[in-house]
């Protein structure tokens, strides 16, 4: 027996190396292989970024001061401080490492919380060949970067759960900030984290608690668990999370109020997406035709929202008339509001993509041409078929694994089902591109093999007693 189980822990641990190995492997792999000249928002990523790194200056340039979310364009201007005209590279390796030391520490957290070593080495291996990871890495973009964070607070705040400790409640709430800050569809979710902390955390554990995990295994023999109550150790974390959280925001929300004379909570760019879709238009044909605005005035020219976004000389200014437009729209079809949610959750379920912001194959990374043959087939890389990937019967399980993972383990469930789960709904309240949930697709593919382990847990036979 004891052979066996040491047996199992060297497999395991050589799985963990090679899913390591692999993580940097196929990344560095992709970036060799492939190119792209930035455009689009990448460019102005980038033109923020250089304004941070020469003259400490966090906006795209003095009409739009407050057009981007600070996170991206800083570790881009932390880049070209270190790498110079290397700062691509540079910016790719950092976010990786902020990844790759995030999901290592997630995967020992999501071991100790289903009492399964094997489950946290599946999901070290499928970050390291998820599609979506792979392919965002060489961007410039706000997606590999929240997947970075995404990891890193969700591991952060596993463990403050599981060891009541205020110093990782201050790193947790760190690591929220700029997952939320990044793009704003997952800061409902990152102060769920507080309010959690608050009611499922009890008093200091021991030491054997702190290292078998905070949740008992849902056996019949397990002891019964804890209700939800407010402790004192539960409101010094979640005053500790807030402390970092709300600080670091302030700065951000300060500096916009000081210097230009607007309350601009995340970026001024973020009252398009609300109108991207329908232009201010009706969801239902004939519904109205022109929507009467807050101060009064009307709007009629649907369809033309950037053109609405030129009339004004600061970005502030032109967010204010958008938010102005957007709620006027939201108002005025709130009938059929609804019915467009479900349109864009099935479509984010449904598709896959970087809804427009790619020059490069979202679906093929990974080529092996056939030198000196003539095939008429596909020249895609076999390790290009194993990749894993989202797909809606993967979406319908990690639902599944987020409520079986709370069945299993309360308070860990909850945190990660508000990390994962509040994204979409926040995201499909105001628009309907797959982009906006590409960073949560590892970690729904290991929710996903969670509720497959389940399941198959409860339909397991169970050998029958001998007859005394």
């Amino acid at each position: 027996m004891l052979k066996q189980a040491l047996r199992r822990v060297a497999s395991l641990d050589a799985f963990i190396l090679i899913s390591g190995v692999l993580f940097w492997y196929l990344r560095a792999h992709y970036w060799r292989s492939n190119h792209e000249e930035p455009f689009s928002d990448l460019l102005g990523y980038i033109a923020a970024g250089t304004n941070i790194a020469q003259h400490f200056f966090f906006g795209l340039d003095a009409a739009h001061p407050t057009y981007y979310t600070p996170v991206t364009p800083s570790l881009i201007a932390i880049a070209k401080l270190f790498g110079g005209d290397r700062y691509d590279r540079v910016f790719r390796v950092l976010v990786q490492v902020i990844a790759f030391l995030g999901a290592a520490a997630l995967a020992h957290e999501l071991t100790l919380a289903t009492r399964r070593r094997w489950l946290g080495a599946a999901f070290f291996f499928i970050v390291a060949i998820c599609r979506p990871s792979i392919f965002w890495s060489l961007k410039l973009a706000t997606e590999p970067v929240c997947e970075a964070m995404l990891y890193a607070t969700a591991a952060t705040a596993l463990r403050t759960l599981r060891t009541r400790s205020v110093p990782w409640a201050l790193v947790a709430g760190f690591f929220a900030i700029m997952l939320g800050l990044n793009r704003p569809n997952f800061a409902p979710g990152a102060l769920l984290v507080p309010v959690l902390l608050l009611f499922c955390v009890g008093p200091s554990p021991t030491r054997k608690e702190v290292e078998e995990g905070a949740d008992p295994p849902p056996r019949d023999d397990a002891p019964p668990r804890r209700r939800l109550s407010v402790s004192g150790r539960g409101l010094a974390l979640a005053a500790a999370f807030c402390v970092v959280f709300f600080g670091i925001w302030s700065v951000w929300i300060g500096r916009n109020l000081v210097n230009y004379g607007a309350f601009v909570p995340t970026a001024s760019s973020n009252g398009q997406p609300a109108l991207w879709e329908y232009g201010g238009g009706p969801v239902k044909v004939g519904r109205y035709d022109h929507l009467t605005l807050s101060d009064g005035s009307t709007f009629s020219d649907f369809g033309h929202i950037m053109e609405e976004t030129g009339r004004y000389p600061f970005d502030y200014q032109a967010a204010k008339r958008l938010n102005q437009i957007a709620g006027a729209w939201y108002l005025a079809n709130w009938q059929d509001l609804p019915r467009v949610f479900l349109w864009r959750l099935k479509h984010m379920v449904a598709n896959r993509g970087a809804s427009g912001l790619t020059r490069l194959s979202r679906e093929d990374l990974f080529f092996s041409p056939a030198f000196g043959y003539n095939s008429p087939f596909t020249q895609l890389a076999w390790i290009n078929l194993m990749l894993v990937d989202k797909t809606p019967t993967v979406c319908l399980l990690a639902l599944a694994g987020v409520l079986l993972l709370i069945w299993r383990a309360p308070a860990a469930g909850l945190i990660l089902g508000a990390l994962c789960v509040t994204p979409w709904l926040v995201a499909a309240a105001v628009i309907g591109y797959e982009r906006v949930v590409e960073s949560l697709i590892g970690l729904m593919v290991w929710l996903a093999l969670f509720a497959v382990a389940e399941i198959a847990e409860r339909f397991r036979p169970v050998a029958a007693a001998p007859a005394s």
